[in-house]
């Protein structure tokens, strides 16, 4: 019965409690300071045991007033119920607001003191010498703890202190000693190191870093230091020398050959596939084939051959299939399968074999995938209607998801490319939802395209369909000959208001082509056309890039900003932010 009557109770005070609290906290925040401390003074009157919400809370109040004294005194009045190190802290701070430097000295001592005592006692009284920015306290602290007992807590708090110091080669040292007191603070110095190391190799924390380690594992080789080391260079886009470091730990047995597929992948991304390829002989020499992750390694070491110079030739799909089928089933032998049919889509242009091995594939196996491939081979080899009819059947049986969105808008673009603009039209309308950003960008475009520029007495439609036909080429990879229409078009068309469209699509054809350069003109050409603004989000973000990569970083940043500003909600927000990021941290052109 007591028990019961006691939880009663309990349920009854902890709600008004934590009302008062929060009521308190509501009044400081809006400058009622002295109904916050009625409500802090009358909880502890009430209560007479500490609270560390109340305590702080009514001790900042007094600070911020000035009133001294009776800061004083709540601190004393609390010292008399618990015995808290931290206190000392706080009589520390006060004796200095009050200008008492010998009575701040006598408190210093007493705490140095009482750590060299008991080294346990430094952490609450760093955290709140931090607070009150006192840092060259609580490091002479730190070290009367550390005569006593090296711990790796003591060498954590002095990295951090050393950092808002602005102390690299210092905060160096301190973390490279607590990963070797204590690896398993690893990952928290990482994250921690993210807020100073950058992308930048020249960036002085990720200079100092670099040599601080370095240096320390020629005199005592720790697997911390490496995976901290590893790290930076992957950071910096370095993956030979991220590779060096991850090579040292597999040979000790403490990497495995996942992390060398994640390193490779990563150095193919970023288009060093130099590095990669020496990743993948290391990787693929010492994985053993019986392990899922030879499967991963296989269809890496493919794909970095699909992006070689000599990738393309028949000779090379014939390696590929003969590798695919020696793969167990799974997502890897999928992706090398889609690479090779990709190959023939893009490269060979052999629609027919395309269309037998997707077919093949849809056969004997679920994956909605190559149904959606076999669809494509038709749509490649310019017979639309066929492709229509295919995207249609699979959007049906697969009842959503990403490829049905990728379908149906497969089955708007044939109907486009076809010349019927109305039923695209109505497709596309129904995408402009779509989950998958970049389909929704896509058909909103697309549908603004066959929108804004029908002429209602102009039955065929003859400009549309000739930007259709003009797209064809270069939605199904005919470059060269999309570039050759378009600056023909450009001649009969440049009072049309499907000129900038033209210039838009221009310029992706030159950044296909490689030459990304020129295509500054007709960004700022489209950025200049009052008529059409449905390019202006992506005219700013090309710009920014190419500033960023070949001009200068400022105008780069400025344009990005505008991006930033003016389209919150767009399809290029998170690259112009982390573009934006990244020209503000480094001093160099982007990559």
């Amino acid at each position: 019965m007591k028990r019961v009557l006691a939880g009663v109770i309990f349920l009854w005070w902890f709600p008004v409690f934590s009302q008062d609290l929060e009521t308190a906290a509501r009044y400081a925040k809006s400058g009622e300071t002295d109904k916050a401390l009625a409500l802090y003074e009358t909880w502890f009157e009430r209560r007479g045991r500490y609270n560390r919400q109340v305590y702080e809370g009514a001790l900042k109040i007094y600070l911020q007033k000035g009133d001294y004294a009776s800061a004083g005194r709540w601190i004393e009045r609390h010292a008399a119920v618990v015995r808290l190190p931290s206190l000392d802290a706080d009589r520390y701070h006060l004796a200095r607001l009050r200008g008492d430097e010998a009575a701040a000295r006598e408190i210093l001592k007493r705490m140095r003191r009482a750590v060299e005592q008991q080294p346990a006692r430094v952490g609450n009284l760093v955290y709140r010498l931090k607070n009150y920015h006192y840092l060259d306290e609580a490091l002479l602290l730190l070290e009367a703890a550390a005569s006593r007992e090296e711990t790796p807590y003591i060498y954590l708090q002095k990295g951090h202190i050393y950092a808002e110091q602005g102390k690299p080669e210092l905060m160096a040292e301190a973390y490279a000693e607590t990963l070797k007191l204590n690896e398993n603070y690893f990952h928290y110095i990482q994250s921690f190191l993210s807020r100073y190391l950058t992308d930048d190799p020249e960036n002085t924390y990720n200079r100092i870093f670099k040599q601080t380690l370095i240096r320390r594992l020629r005199e005592s080789p720790r697997p911390a230091w490496l995976r901290i080391l590893e790290w930076i260079y992957t950071r910096e886009k370095n993956f030979r020398a991220a590779f060096a470091q991850l090579r040292a730990l597999h040979m000790q047995g403490l990497a495995r050959p996942e992390e060398l597929a994640d390193l490779a992948a990563k150095a193919l991304n970023e288009g060093d596939p130099a590095s990669a390829a020496v990743i993948l002989d290391y990787a693929e020499k010492h994985a053993s084939p019986s392990r899922p992750v030879y499967a991963r390694l296989i269809w890496l070491r493919t794909r970095l051959e699909s992006v070689q110079p000599s990738s393309d030739s028949a000779d090379l799909i014939r390696i590929w299939k003969q590798r695919a089928r020696s793969m167990p089933p799974g997502p890897w032998q999928d992706r090398v399968y889609e690479l090779i049919l990709d190959r023939l889509l893009n490269y060979r242009r052999n629609y027919a074999a395309a269309r037998r091995l997707a077919d093949s594939l849809a056969r004997r196996s679920r994956n909605p995938l190559w149904r959606e491939k076999k669809a494509d081979a038709l749509l490649w080899d310019r017979r639309p209607s066929a492709a229509a009819i295919e995207y249609t059947l699979l959007r049906e049986d697969v009842h959503g998801g990403e490829i049905a969105y990728r379908a149906l808008y497969k089955t708007a673009l044939a109907s486009f490319f076809e010349g019927d603009f109305d039923w695209a039209h109505r497709l596309l309308k129904t995408l402009k939802k779509a989950t998958d950003k970049k389909i929704a960008n896509d058909a909103l475009r697309l549908d603004y395209l066959i929108v804004a520029h029908r002429r209602p007495g102009d039955t065929l439609q003859r400009d549309l369909r000739a930007f259709a036909d003009v797209y064809y080429d270069y939605y199904t990879g005919r470059h060269h000959e999309a570039l050759a229409k378009i600056r023909r078009l450009q001649d009969t068309l440049n009072a049309s208001p499907l000129y900038d469209d033209l210039v838009y699509l221009e310029a992706l054809l030159l950044i296909e082509a490689g030459d990304e350069a020129a295509t500054g003109p007709l960004w700022k050409k489209l950025l200049e056309f009052e008529r059409d603004k449905i390019y202006r989000e992506e005219a700013l973000y090309r710009l920014g890039i190419l500033e960023a990569r070949y001009g200068d970083p400022a105008r780069a940043k400025a344009y990005l900003q505008r991006l930033i500003t003016d389209y919150p909600q767009g399809y290029r927000f998170d690259e112009a932010r982390e573009a934006f990021r990244r020209l503000s941290e480094s001093k160099h052109a982007l990559p």
